[in-house]
């Protein structure tokens, strides 16, 4: 499997317009088509693994969208058959996440809750990132708030890692469903307010240099702290 091949965008930019924003979600059939179309046009000049893996991947998502889920997993699972955590971990996390919400959706909780200890176990074993490990716990404890299961006390060290990683303030709560619940409203906060500051834009350097400096007096979570203090010093050393 071409790694790097891996990593680049599957769809163009003309195509992903047309699945997003010019075919409603319930016409997925209409999604199907373009995106098969697609396919037999470029199939040739991809790597047959990555094919496989980019095409399923492509119709979990357009059958998700649509609220097909059994249809869904299906395209999920054929990834997860060929592609291990290490050779994308954001790719194999993200899917693992959506299988685990897929599963739980349907009321499979048996296996939700397996695609969930294996990612969780992953976790450990790859070099995964925060955001792979805070979607993992959160789609976990969800299933775990649905079926009345209690956390499982091996996987506190993930939580822990990921509270460091973040470098994220104290948690004022020990039980550990409603920290990740915390971790997450506040991780989710902190990423949409630096969103909203990055649509500024260049073109309004002195507006956007103010909202950088707003953004770093309040932030309350290390890394996004630091990622907007870097990005603020090469703005105002920008030409």
């Amino acid at each position: 499997m071409n790694l790097i091949e891996l990593q680049k965008d599957f769809l163009p930019k003309e195509i992903v317009l047309k699945l997003i924003r010019d075919v409603p979600k319930e016409n997925y059939s209409e999604k199907l088509e373009i995106l098969d179309n697609y396919i037999n046009q470029v199939k040739d000049s991809f790597d047959a693994d990555i094919l496989l893996i980019k095409s399923n991947q492509e119709k979990g998502f357009i059958y998700w969208d649509a609220g097909k889920f059994d249809l869904a997993i299906k395209h999920y699972e054929n990834v997860l058959e060929i592609l291990a955590p290490a050779d994308s971990p954001f790719i194999y996390f993200h899917i693992a996440c959506m299988l685990i919400t897929c599963y739980r959706l349907i009321e499979q909780f048996g296996s939700s809750m397996e695609w969930a200890e294996t990612a969780l176990g992953n976790l450990n074993s790859t070099d995964s990132s925060f955001y792979n490990k805070l979607s993992i716990l959160t789609a976990y404890t969800d299933l775990l708030n649905e079926t009345g299961t209690p956390f499982r006390e091996k996987y506190t060290a993930i939580i822990d890692d990921l509270v460091q990683e973040l470098e994220f303030p104290p948690v004022p709560v020990v039980e550990p469903i409603q920290k990740i619940k915390i971790i997450s409203q506040e991780h989710k906060k902190w990423n949409q307010q630096l969103m909203q500051v990055h649509l500024i834009g260049m073109e309004n350097k002195e507006k956007l240099i103010t909202a950088l400096k707003v953004y770093v007096a309040s932030c309350e979570i290390g890394w996004y702290k630091k990622y907007a203090e870097q990005t603020l010093i090469r703005i105002e050393n920008a030409c």
